[in-house]
This record gives structure tokens, sequence and C-alpha cells, in this order.
């Protein structure tokens, strides 16, 4: 009877031996990758990413415009209208602290309007540098250390404000819109992305609308607990949703007055964009342009592919403008000012930010 001897031993195929190899690579990346996930490292390396491609996209945009030209409208700005400007945006940033003042004097909380406007500012300077301008939602963090308010209502308040701040600026976009591609020709591309930032504000709105009104949402929020990646979030969030529906009726009577206060600030932040357009000589665009460019161009801060719309906000801009026959360095600026301007006023909540600690923010980036 024949038998193989150890020299008939057939060697692993290369081509299987590298296979294992790349397996083995593969499971080790996976494994990796869940770890930074449980640690909250992923979350924290895709805001770093996000803030790096909207620098990058903003860096592009500033080069193609050309920096000698750019510093030459510069020095030529005339600053007494960008004082006009930084005071529109200031009344912005209050006007939404006045929401959340609003919001929880209607469930009974007892506050301190002076701290709770520092802690919306604090939130507002957040949602400048994070995705979707998610940010804003550490103020409930931010209230509890600073003031002794529990998380749950709070966090009610601030999703009640979303909800109808969505549905305002929906409003507006549907008449912005129009306005501007009829008094353009602006590119099917920009076209789109406006329709799909105005997709994504609507689809928000409708979202935590019915989350916080309606009666079945606690069937659809533990439909959601099963879905990958979301259910974690939703679970640390549906002790808020049930705290609203808790106090709904008090808070839906407060819904005219927030919607009236989110308008009048997003009206007086696009009014803010004219003096701006003054102070660069930019003189041929209405009144009427600024006040419909600026809720258009702050849908795309919604878009979760840079940091609270980082580079494309500015993009949007540059391109509008250059269409309305505004020059191509002075449209970059514009776009740039108006972002600095529009985060400047947030700035008075950074030392909230700085006294509350990272405590506030690690609680905020675990949950």
């Amino acid at each position: 009877m024949h038998t193989h001897g150890d020299g008939d031993a057939r060697p692993i195929p290369a081509d299987t031996s590298e296979c294992f190899k790349v397996t083995l690579v593969i499971l080790q990346v996976v494994a990796l990758f869940k770890r930074w996930r449980e640690r909250g490292v992923l979350k924290r390396l895709t805001v770093i990413f996000q803030v790096i491609l909207g620098a990058l996209l903003l860096f592009l945009l500033i080069h193609a415009a050309g920096l000698t030209e750019v510093t030459n409208v510069i020095y030529a700005i005339d600053a007494k209208y960008l004082a006009l400007a930084f005071i529109a945006s200031l009344m912005a940033s209050i006007a939404y602290g006045l929401m959340l003042i609003v919001s929880l004097k209607a469930i009974g909380m007892e506050t301190n309007i002076f701290q709770v406007l520092l802690a919306s500012l604090g939130g507002q300077l957040l949602a400048d540098v994070t995705p979707a301008r998610s940010g804003y939602l550490s103020v409930p963090f931010i209230l509890k250390k600073t003031n002794g308010l529990p998380i749950a209502p709070t966090m009610a308040c601030i999703i009640s404000i979303q909800s109808v701040a969505f549905f305002v600026k929906s409003a507006l976009l549907t008449v912005a819109i129009p306005y501007i591609v009829l008094r353009t020709a602006l590119s099917p591309s920009l076209t789109y992305a406006l329709l799909f930032g105005f997709a994504i504000v609507l689809a928000g709105g409708i979202v935590l609308a019915f989350c916080v009104w309606s009666k079945s949402s606690e069937h659809f929020l533990r439909g959601l607990l099963k879905v990958p990646f979301i259910g974690r979030l939703i679970h640390t969030m549906s002790e808020a949703f049930t705290e609203f529906q808790r106090n709904g009726q008090r808070i839906r009577r407060s819904i005219p007055l927030i919607a009236v206060v989110y308008f009048c600030g997003a009206m007086i932040f696009s009014a803010g964009l004219y003096p701006i357009g003054l102070a660069l000589g930019i003189t041929q665009l209405t009144f009427l342009d600024y006040i419909f460019l600026g809720p258009l161009v702050s849908a795309l801060g919604f878009v979760p592919l840079t940091a609270a719309g980082l580079g494309l906000q500015e993009g949007a801009y540059t391109v509008i403008l250059v269409t309305l026959g505004t020059p191509f360095e002075k449209a970059v600026l514009v776009a740039v000012l108006a972002r600095i301007l529009y985060t400047a006023p947030d700035l008075i909540g950074l030392p909230t930010l700085v006294k509350t600690g990272g405590e506030v923010l690690s609680d905020f980036v675990k949950r």
C-alpha cells in the first residue's frame, strides 16, 4: 500500500497565503475601529477630518481668487459697515438664546437669563465647528453644570426649538430658492445642492416634530433602537423625548413666539450681509438679494460633509454672488467675512465653555 511521505506534502499555494494575510489585516483594522468607536476616538477623528476638509475647500477658494487680489480688497474695506454687520450677527445670536429662555419658561423652569444666554452662545460656538451644527445639543449639559438644570427637560426645549427653526427655515427656503434661481443663472449642480440642503432641513423638521408631538412616536423610537449606529443615539435621547411629551402642551403654546423670534433672528442675520457688501464696495446687489441669500446658503450648514458647512457655504456664496455680477475676489471675501462675523459673537460664550471644563464636552461627545 502506497503512502505519502514527508517529501510528498503539498505546500500552501502563494495566493492562499496572501489571502490569509489580507484577511488578518482586515480583521485587525475592524477590531481597531471597534475600539476607537467604543472610546469615542472614531467620532473625534471624523470631526477633525471634516474640519480639515472644510478648511481645505476654503483655502482652495481663496487661492482661486488670488491672494494679491484679495489683499487689495481687504485694504479698501470700510470698517464702519463691518461694525454694523457684527451688531446684526450679535442680535441674531441673542435671538437664538431668547428662544431657549421662552421654551424654558413655558415648562415652568426658573432660570438665570444671563447664564442661559451665555450657555446658548457657548452651544452656538460649538455648533459653528461641528457637522450639521450638532454642537448646539451641548447646551443642556452646559446648563446642568452652570445652573443645575436637569438635562432631559432642557434637551426637550432644544429639540422643540430645532423643530420650529427647521420649519421656519423651510418656509424661507421655499421663497428663497425660486427667487435666486430666477434672479441668476445658477449651475444645475449648485441648484441640486441647495435643494438637497432644503430637503435635509425639511426632513429634520418633520422627524423632530413627529418625535416630540406625535402620540405614536414612542413606538417609532422603539423601532429605531434596533437600527445600527443611530440606535445608541436614540437610546440616550429617548428620555428627552419622553420628557417633552410630558410637557408638550405647555411648550406648544410657545411655538408661535419661538417661530417669530427665530424668523426675526434669521432676517437680522441676512440683513447683516448687506453692510458686508457695502464694506467691500458692492453696490449692484439689492437689500432683498441679501435677505434671500442668507437662509439659502445657511441650509448648506446642515449638510454633514464638513464642520458646519465650512467651505460649502463659502462656495455657494461665491458662486451666487458672482452670477449676480460681483467680482470673484469680492464674492469670496463676502463669504469669509460672513463666516467670521457669524462666529465672532458666539465667542462671548467661550468663557462659559472654559469654565465648565472638559467634563461637559466629554459627556456630550459620549452621548
